[in-house]
């Protein structure tokens, strides 16, 4: 974040809450730094980072009410030290997104999602979440109002948000793109879920314009995403369905300036691509941060770390 763009933004941001009658900004202390989160941007005013050197962001997705997994991968977070943590979406199971349930019947509600998040917030840095094509509204809103009345303030939601940090930032593009997935006989395998977060035209818009409102500060910018952009790697590969991706998400990246700043998309959801990468977008590649559970995918990696630099350089290593 450069202090000049913080101020415009700042005042954008006081102009646009006036008018629209919005509460005050909200301000957090987070591992000893401050935030002001005011609607759709969560500001870091004053920061840590870099104080070793270079900022690392540990990225997992799909938890799906594997706690004892979770755990482990909490701990295996420790010693690397992350300044940040991403969730890239399915928080919990819910077996109304399955045809054919293939989970443990689980209570995919906000306890769900609080038991899940809980060991990843006990390492006291930011964890900013999206929902993936399991969460639904009602469920995902009520598991962050649970963990900020339990002490949790250092998890916040990132849908739809702009987090505009030191060195780094960051946008949400939650939810998924298609209402159903169907296998290659044309039958669902899997619907998303009643009152769930289906993309829409707008919401790409959005993040495309966040994106390009960063890029002035010169400072590389993370995309949030639940699924991968459609390509013609494995990155999007489906066995017997065929290329799985998002076209609107690839469209999205496509149309990023190849000289400026590093725009990286994270992302999971295809359990059995985790670990993969594609580089054929301009502005930064696409990194599947592989899932917790390791379904379909037992000997992948289940944590990505995002190492930036102070020049502004941007690196993965999978654990």
């Amino acid at each position: 974040m450069k202090r000049a763009w913080a101020l415009w933004l700042t005042a954008g941001m006081l102009l646009a809450g006036a008018a629209a009658g919005q509460e005050a900004a909200v301000a957090v202390t987070i591992n000893g730094d401050n935030y002001s989160i005011d609607g759709t941007v969560i500001r870091q005013t004053s920061s840590s980072f870099f104080g070793d050197g270079v900022l690392r962001i540990a990225v997992v997705t799909c938890i799906e009410a594997h706690h004892k997994n979770v755990q482990a991968v909490a701990e295996k977070m420790k010693p690397a030290k992350p300044d940040l943590i991403v969730v890239a979406g399915d928080t919990y199971a819910n077996d109304l997104t399955a045809v054919r349930p293939v989970y443990p019947s689980f209570d995919a509600d906000a306890a769900e999602m609080e038991k899940a998040l809980r060991p990843l917030a006990a390492l006291g840095v930011p964890v900013l979440v999206i929902p993936g094509h399991m969460e639904i509204r009602p469920v995902y809103a009520e598991a962050f109002k649970r963990l900020q009345k339990k002490g949790c303030s250092n998890v916040l939601d990132l849908n739809g948000k702009v987090a505009d940090f030191q060195g780094v930032n960051l946008v949400g593009l939650g939810g998924y793109h298609l209402r159903e997935f169907k296998a290659a006989s044309g039958k669902p395998m899997w619907v998303l879920p009643p009152e769930g977060f289906l993309l829409e035209k707008a919401q790409y818009e959005a993040a495309a314009a966040s994106i390009r409102q960063l890029l002035p500060q010169g400072e590389p910018v993370v995309l949030v995403t639940h699924g991968p952009p459609r390509t013609d790697t494995s990155l999007d590969l489906v066995v017997g369905v065929g290329q799985a991706g998002d076209t609107a998400l690839a469209e999205l990246l496509k149309a990023l300036p190849a000289d400026g700043p590093p725009v990286i998309n994270v992302h999971g959801h295809l359990h059995e691509r985790g670990g993969e990468s594609c580089t054929a977008f301009p502005a930064g590649p696409s990194w599947n941060a592989a899932s917790v559970t390791l379904t379909k995918n037992p000997r992948a990696p289940n944590l990505l770390m995002v190492v930036v630099t102070p020049d502004g350089r941007v690196a993965a290593k999978y654990f």
